[in-house]
Order: structure tokens, then C-alpha cells, then sequence
């Protein structure tokens, strides 16, 4: 029986985690796995939207601007979607994805894996 994976990253509008992401989506075994991406903004301008295996679901949950009512109310449309898509683990990556996603495995009872990225030249400037 096929496991449910939640992929969770704001975007894929290019970068290093993003490209980690896909690799994953690519590499992840279709026979044991059922993935699906979550992303907190549209995927049409992506560089990597290609690249993305055909199988793959994908679920935007966006927002209309960038208040901070308008981001609460995507983290609780997060949430809703998580527990109506109901998968064995979320898999997130990057801080702000990985606190929420962190935040609703443990509110649902569901496994969260999270990879956090880094430049490190970026962190030693301080």
C-alpha cells in the first residue's frame, strides 16, 4: 500500500532548496509513494516546472497580499488541506514551510521531516 508524502516549500521559483526538492520528487519510488506538492504560491513562472514528474499533484495555497491577516489566513488553509490530504509525512524545507510544518504534524499527529538550508557565506558576514 502507497504512503502519502506532503512536499512542502514555498516555491519553486529557483534556488538551491528548490532544486533539492524536485531532485526528491523525481527520485521518490512512484510503486511506494504517493506525493504530493504543496506550494504557497503559483508554479507558472517556475524554472524547474518541467522538471517535475507527471504523476505529481500539486497544491497551491496562496494568498491575496502580503498582510500579516492574509498570511494567517494561508497557514489555516494550509492546515485544512493537510488534514483533508491526511499523508503519513510531511516532508518541508526552508525555516518559515518547516515551523508550520512542524506546527500542524504535531497539532494532527503526522511525522514532519525538515531540511533547512543555508548559505553559509551569508551566515559568517556577521
Amino acid at each position: 500500500m502507497k504512503k502519502k508524502v506532503l512536499f512542502f516549500i514555498p516555491s519553486l521559483e529557483g534556488g538551491g532548496a528548490e532544486k533539492v526538492m524536485v531532485n526528491i520528487l523525481r527520485r521518490a519510488d512512484k510503486s511506494k509513494i504517493e506525493s504530493v506538492l504543496m506550494l504557497l504560491s503559483p508554479i507558472e513562472q517556475s524554472p524547474y516546472r518541467e522538471l517535475l514528474p507527471e504523476h505529481l499533484r500539486v497544491i497551491i495555497v496562496k494568498r491575496n497580499s502580503d498582510t500579516c491577516i492574509e498570511k494567517i489566513k494561508q497557514c489555516v488553509k494550509f492546515i485544512r488541506v493537510v488534514k483533508k490530504e491526511n499523508p503519513k509525512r510531511i516532508l518541508s524545507m526552508l525555516t518559515h514551510t518547516n515551523i508550520l510544518a512542524i506546527m500542524t504534524g504535531i497539532s494532527l499527529g503526522i511525522k514532519v521531516t525538515v531540511c533547512e538550508h543555508n548559505t553559509l557565506g551569508e551566515l559568517i558576514k556577521t
